[in-house]
């Protein structure tokens, strides 16, 4: 009892048993995002709270592949809280929810189109349990350039910006910790006193 707990995502797929997880234990249950302990999304939000490419106009994240090994969730609870966590890791936010199209098949969503609005920036993401193609990419959309993480494995953020021949590309390097293991050494640390882990059960 009063121990603290790190859950793997999503906390709950029932909205009311979240809210009630929550307030049960504001500050010892925790949320295993990975995604908030990532080099490359830590340089995006890195250029995102500086403004090196001038003012965030968005974010854009798309999280495909072919199938879904969960029995008892589909695709928008096993992929969707993955950019959820990025938009809040980067943007410090999460948008409203503005607009959406899904994909289902019976009572399955296995692919979500949805457009989130914060205060001066979107977030357009895209998951999908049903395309031929596996892809994990996060772009920032700014008024000077657009930053680019081109997959989970990726161990640079490739920057572009206008050149006199079209887009100029800088690749800045992003190696560190494997996010699982940086999230858990966190929540280690968190148990020996240091600050919670970044997602907690109101996040």
């Amino acid at each position: 009892v009063g121990a603290p707990v790190f859950c793997e995502k999503p906390l709950t797929h029932d909205p009311a048993e979240a809210r009630r997880l929550a307030e049960l234990a504001p500050d010892r249950l925790f949320v295993m995002d990975k995604w908030r302990y990532h080099p490359g999304v830590a340089e995006l939000a890195a250029i995102a709270r500086e403004r090196r490419l001038g003012t965030v106009a968005g974010l854009v994240t798309r999280r495909v592949g072919w199938g879904n090994v969960h029995d008892d969730v589909d695709a928008t609870w096993v992929l969707a809280p993955h950019d959820l966590s990025i938009s809040l890791e980067i943007l410090g936010a999460l948008g409203r929810p503005e607009a959406a199209a899904a994909h289902w098949l019976g009572s399955r969503a296995e692919r979500l189109t949805g457009l989130l609005r914060g205060e001066g920036w979107w977030h357009a993401l895209e998951v999908s349990s049903r395309s031929p193609e596996r892809r994990r990419v996060i772009e920032l959309h700014c008024e000077r350039g657009v930053a680019v993480l081109s997959d989970g494995w990726a161990e640079h953020v490739n920057v572009f910006t206008d050149g006199p021949e079209g887009a100029a590309e800088e690749q800045v390097e992003t190696r560190g910790e494997l996010p699982l293991l940086a999230e858990l050494r966190a929540f280690v640390e968190h148990l020996a006193g240091g600050p919670p882990p970044r997602s907690s059960a109101a996040d």
